[in-house]
């Protein structure tokens, strides 16, 4: 090799030096860049996104906080760790600490007798939480004919990493008590665990064994009764709400005679469900052809914490088999209600008895109807009773939730934490699909759907086709 050769060889390698040089320091300062500015969500559900809602409860924590991330060496989950990253790029006062728990178990057992890979402790100093890895994750297992099992998964660790850290945080629980002796309908396990998944604790109560409701009842739960509340049950509701308690009703269109108690109760706030179930004859607001399978608009004019996640998302609930809401009587001057979805003006309420068409006849109910309310009372004691009527037992239906994509849960847990007066900020931090998301159209789309595949698409090929060769042969 002669001198020349040498002198450029050596010059080639402080261009490569000087350039790998640039290439690390160019990747170290990208390191100490804002995660949220270097790294981008492309997945659909916006996995690594965090909502406006964790946030806010991260900008507004009263103290500091520690996660302890219990995670062998070389095995942590990526989701968490870009998870942590953006938390720290928002907030200061949290401190991620990865702990190999086989190297601290006297760490560990400090807080849990069980642990499993990749999960997590939060403390800050007065209060601690452990949450294990597989409350992070939830798997739907759902059996479609022919097609065998399908396994729905979906992250929910920003919501329930959001609540303990809330938790934490303030020191405030919940608890919600289900009524029973009615017929009530028993919630699925899935809306059990998103309940508990908010910090809140579930219990049942009988009515009818109590003299008043617990003082530590953050709300009560009326899922759907099918027979009526006694004098003296009815007298005990009325009692814990006019002491500023919260209710959740979920009702459904009766199957003999009204339900005259049930009625009193809900008439405190001037308003009253109609007789019959109501139908929808415009298609775009029912789903294919059940015409009493509701998608309702949420009314455009007013707007409520419980549904504004959802209109932000986009989102749509199905309402099937409801009754029709209506303002009843005088407005009481005490009673805000908010009206939470609102049927179209073809809409009308067919009176049980009235033929078998599903088609509008006459003595039917004319629309439009309430399809949910949100109210707040301001009692004699100058307390704030807050209660939501959803007039539908299929808004806690898995099979009628999966239609809706998740929007009937989320609808659900936004009225429940609305009712516990958890902080605004807790309010539709939710899961994340990790599979997909089930397409839901009206009926008016699917007709238009039908016809462009069935028809339309066809007879353009066949005449694409028949043109192509007409004029080959005409060469």
């Amino acid at each position: 090799m002669n001198k020349r050769k040498l002198g450029r060889s050596a010059v080639s390698a402080c261009i490569i030096a000087g350039i790998l040089l640039v290439l690390i320091l160019i990747n170290f300062l990208f390191g100490k860049i804002d995660p949220k500015r270097t790294k981008f969500d492309m997945t659909p559900s916006g996995m690594f996104e965090i909502s406006e809602q964790t946030r806010s409860i991260l900008e507004n924590l009263d103290s500091d906080m520690d996660i302890y991330w219990l995670v062998e060496s070389g095995n942590e989950n990526s989701t968490f760790q870009l998870l942590f990253e953006r938390y720290q790029s928002i907030t200061d006062k949290i401190r991620i600490t990865k702990i190999d728990p086989q190297d601290s178990p006297t760490f560990v057992g400090n807080y849990t007798d069980n642990y499993s890979n990749n999960s997590l402790i939060l403390d800050n100093g007065e209060r601690s939480k452990y949450l294990d890895y597989y409350q992070l994750y939830e798997y739907d297992n759902t059996s479609i004919a022919g097609r065998g099992t399908s396994v729905n998964i979906r992250f929910v660790g920003e919501s329930v990493i959001a609540s303990a850290i809330n938790y934490v945080d303030k020191g405030v629980s919940y608890h919600l008590y289900s009524i029973r002796g009615h017929g009530e309908t028993e919630l699925p396990e899935s809306y059990k665990s998103a309940v508990t998944k908010e910090n809140i604790v579930m219990d049942t109560l009988s009515l009818a064994e109590v003299s008043e409701i617990p003082e530590d009842a953050s709300l009560i739960l009326l899922n759907a009764p099918i027979s009526d509340l006694s004098e003296a049950e009815l007298e005990v509701l009325n009692a814990y709400l006019d002491r500023g308690g919260s209710m959740l009703l979920v009702s459904q269109p009766p199957k003999s005679a009204r339900l005259a108690n049930f009625d009193l109760l809900t008439e405190r706030y001037g308003v009253r469900a109609c007789d019959g179930i109501v139908f929808e004859d415009d298609d775009r607001y029912y789903v294919l052809d059940m015409k009493y399978y509701l998608i309702p608009e949420m009314p455009a004019t007013v707007s409520h914490s419980i549904t504004a996640p959802l209109q932000k998302n986009g989102l749509q609930v199905v309402i099937p088999i409801a009754q029709g809401l209506r303002f009843y009587g005088e407005q009481p001057a005490s009673v805000t209600a908010v009206p939470l979805f609102i049927t179209s003006e073809s809409s009308y309420a067919k009176l049980s008895g009235s033929g078998s068409s599903f088609q509008k006849e006459e003595g039917d109910i004319d629309g439009p109807f309430f399809l949910g309310m949100a109210f707040e009372e301001e009692t004699e004691n100058n307390s704030i009773s807050r209660a939501v009527w959803i007039p539908t037992a299929h808004i806690t239906n898995e099979s009628v939730n999966e239609m809706s994509s998740g929007a009937n849960e989320e609808l659900f847990l936004n009225a429940v934490d609305w009712l516990c007066g958890q902080d605004e900020s807790v309010i539709a931090v939710r899961s994340k699909n990790l599979t997909e998301d089930h397409l839901r159209i009206d009926s008016r789309t699917a007709t238009v759907l039908s016809v462009l595949i069935i028809g339309v698409l066809p007879i353009l090929y066949l005449g694409i086709g028949l043109y192509l060769r007409i004029r080959r042969k005409r060469r």
